[in-house]
């Protein structure tokens, strides 16, 4: 892993551009920050943002005049103090809640910024965009489009946590169906109901294939459908709910499992589990509103697909960041799925440590300033 010079001395000593890296409140989005920095193997300082409370929750859920601003002000005053020199040469930033510190940042110094999914931003405000198909952005110079989220390779798990927890399981027969449970979003629903379903599918795998369950809720797993999946569930199950306070088989169950069976509220998830090349099921959530949000997904991805004056039009205002679509997975699984298991894929990190690389292609750390 890339070194974090929060404390480092003579971190100018080299020539390598310096990287800040902006974490936000969600774990999946810092991930892929991680990833990121540590594939491009250059000094990376991590900052930590925190936002004033009920700050935000002023601000209606879309406007154009946040994405459109530079500074600070709905950053903690703890977090304000840790932005000063030496300043990055590159920023990565993920979620439409950094923009604003992004671009303050840009200001400062000039750094070049790289931004993660969606900015709800002007896509002109970034060097690069590295987007994923549930966002719907438009082509754009500065557009990278990923198959799928970045996430960290095999060789990247801890390897004394993998052998710990194959110890753990070593009781249970083989083969093992992983069953990585997520939880509701804004878009999906998840009922006890649709809990029920999912430990009726996960019995029927193994009534078809043998061996062992792995079931795993997260975060956002609500704590009704944790025990509705546990009481419903086989004895001889591994039934691990997420807690804060205990250690999670994640990493390890993703690598020592034969198939999987995951929830589509996660594409990390579901990206994670396909990069394997093991069996995958998908088990369907549904949209919360019902008809309505599925005709207005389905309008809008009509609209980006449609090669007419209206169509480009709105691809525009995309761009321009007076308008973005909602959130849509249909795209990313039509890639994913294939009659029932996953399609082939390889993991987007690569590309995307090759497309910041390439802003500094001039060469050395100053190509920010020059450019």
């Amino acid at each position: 892993m890339s070194p974090d010079i929060e404390t480092g001395a003579n971190i100018r000593a080299t020539d390598k551009p310096l990287v800040w890296v902006l974490q936000g409140h969600r774990a999946g989005d810092n991930i892929q920050l991680q990833v990121l920095a540590d594939g491009l193997g250059w000094p990376f300082h991590i900052k930590k943002l925190a936002w004033q409370k009920n700050r935000l929750k002023r601000l209606p859920l879309w406007t154009p005049f946040y994405g459109r601003s530079a500074g600070l002000q709905h950053l903690t005053p703890e977090t304000r103090e840790t932005f000063c020199a030496p300043w990055p040469d590159v920023v990565l930033s993920v979620g439409w809640r950094s923009v604003p510190v992004a671009r303050w940042i840009k200001a400062q110094c000039g750094a070049k910024l790289v931004h993660v999914g969606r900015p709800r931003a002007p896509l002109t405000a970034f060097d690069l965009v590295l987007t994923t198909p549930q966002y719907g952005l438009p082509p754009a110079g500065n557009v990278v489009q990923l198959t799928g989220p970045m996430t960290a390779t095999p060789a990247q798990h801890d390897t004394a946590t993998l052998k710990t927890w194959e110890t753990h399981l070593s009781h249970l027969p083989h083969p093992w169906t992983a069953v990585l449970v997520g939880g509701d979003t804004p878009v999906l629903k998840f009922p006890t109901s649709a809990a029920t379903h999912l430990a009726n599918k996960a019995k029927a795998a193994l009534a078809a294939n043998g061996g062992s369950l792995l079931v795993l809720t997260s975060p956002r797993t609500p704590p009704p459908v944790s025990e509705t999946l546990r009481s419903a569930l086989p004895p001889s199950a591994f039934f691990h709910p997420w807690s804060k306070s205990a250690d999670n088989p994640y990493s390890a169950v993703l690598t020592l499992a034969d198939r999987f069976i995951v929830t589509n509220d996660s594409i990390s998830m579901t990206h994670e589990a396909a990069l394997t090349g093991r069996p995958l099921d998908i088990f369907p959530l549904h949209v919360k509103s019902g008809k309505i949000d599925r005709a207005l997904v389905s309008f809008h991805e009509k609209l980006r697909h449609s090669d007419t004056a209206i169509g480009r039009a709105y691809l525009d205002l995309i761009r321009s960041g007076v308008i973005y679509p909602p959130k849509s997975a249909n795209d990313y699984f039509k890639q994913l799925a294939n009659d029932g298991k996953s399609a082939p894929l390889v993991p987007q990190s690569p590309r995307a440590v090759s497309a910041v690389q390439a802003l500094f292609e001039t060469g050395g750390k100053q190509a920010s300033k020059l450019s």
